[in-house]
């Protein structure tokens, strides 16, 4: 974190960027006169924001079936009057306000605790902001592994067995010379199962959280990865991943950062976006009616850096020929479709 920060230049620090502040975030506290544990409040930040601007953290996390503490209309004034034990909270909030702690950080944003979920005007105007929410944290924290709150962010685990490599040795002998080489075996394939395919990057709303993020913090079962805009490393290779950790088969580019739109020219920014639009289709919405609002932040995004061109329901006009050659996959065509959907966009577009 303090590498990226001071000497990273494609990551900054996204504190110092163009003035934003969630309207609300959670203030963890330490509490030494009880053995150390966490305490929380809810904190509502009135516009305009005092300098300086606070910094936090983000978590991207899935809800599950498990039961969550949310903010309801009803709880406001209990979650910002007194701290709380962070040991009522599911597993998972605990965890990201430990690891808000251990960074050295004092806010956490945690969506179920920070927009009224029972409030549709606030939960319509704090979802539209998410993007930016996500865009200005310091780090985002990833509970890659858990598919419940209940899980948390660390798991049990071998340690030694998780991050150590496997050494092995193989004795060759050339003109009667016998040479012994040393080797790492490694596991080609940990970062796509441990942080690709991991029950979190499944779910629509996280592509857009791990996308816009500057730097995410991702916590797999077996160990901890680190990505930003310059470097993905994990605790096995801390110096980096090596260039064989291919992404899915068949890729041939190695994985040397975190993904995000790039924009070297107007082509490759197009095709980076008709490929994130079929990772994220490929995705699980738990309500249907979300799939734009949960690409809001990063079309906007995408908007700056196509210069105007205009935004047609997962779209752009200007190659709109070429995004209209989409078709669903037969996985995707196959899913059961509600009797009475509600209208997304007109038939013509992926997001229909």
């Amino acid at each position: 974190m303090q590498l990226c920060t001071e000497s990273h230049g494609e990551c900054g620090d996204s504190s110092g960027n163009d003035a934003f502040t969630p309207k609300r975030l959670i203030e963890v506290f330490p509490n030494e006169h009880t053995g150390g544990a966490l305490h929380w409040k809810l904190t509502t930040w009135e516009r305009p924001v005092p300098q300086p601007r606070p910094r936090y953290l983000t978590l991207s996390h899935c809800w599950g079936s498990s039961l969550h503490t949310c903010l309801l209309k009803a709880s406001l004034s209990a979650f910002t009057a007194v701290p709380s034990p962070a040991a009522t909270l599911p597993k998972t909030y605990q965890d990201a306000m430990s690891v808000t702690d251990s960074l050295g950080f004092r806010y956490v944003w945690i969506d179920s605790l920070c927009i009224i979920q029972d409030d549709t005007d606030d939960w319509k105007t704090q979802s539209a902001e998410m993007g930016r929410v996500y865009q200005h944290t310091s780090c985002n924290i990833a509970a890659a592994w858990a598919k419940e709150g209940s899980q948390g962010c660390f798991s049990a685990r071998d340690p030694a067995a998780a991050i150590e490599p496997i050494r092995t040795s193989i004795s060759i002998e050339a003109g009667g010379e016998v040479r012994l080489l040393a080797f790492d075996m490694i596991q080609r394939w940990k970062w796509l199962s441990s942080v690709v395919d991991s029950p979190l990057n499944q779910r629509g709303w996280v592509l857009q959280e791990r996308y816009m993020s500057p730097r995410q913090l991702t916590f797999a079962r077996d160990e901890v990865f680190w990505e930003c805009r310059q470097l993905a490393a994990s605790e096995s290779h801390p110096g980096g991943l090596p260039p064989v950790l291919f992404l899915p088969e068949g890729t041939d580019v190695p994985l040397s950062s975190k993904p995000r739109l790039e924009c070297v020219d107007e082509l490759t920014l197009r095709r980076n976006w008709m490929e994130l639009v079929e990772k994220y289709t490929a995705s699980k919405l738990t309500v249907h009616t979300d799939k734009l609002i949960a690409l809001a932040g990063l079309a906007g995004e995408a908007r700056m850096m196509f210069g105007g061109d205009e935004y047609l329901a997962g779209m752009w006009r200007r190659d709109l020929h070429k995004q209209l050659v989409w078709y669903a996959s037969l996985s995707t065509s196959s899913q059961p479709r509600a009797e009475k959907a509600a209208y997304l966009a007109p038939s013509w577009c992926w997001s229909s």
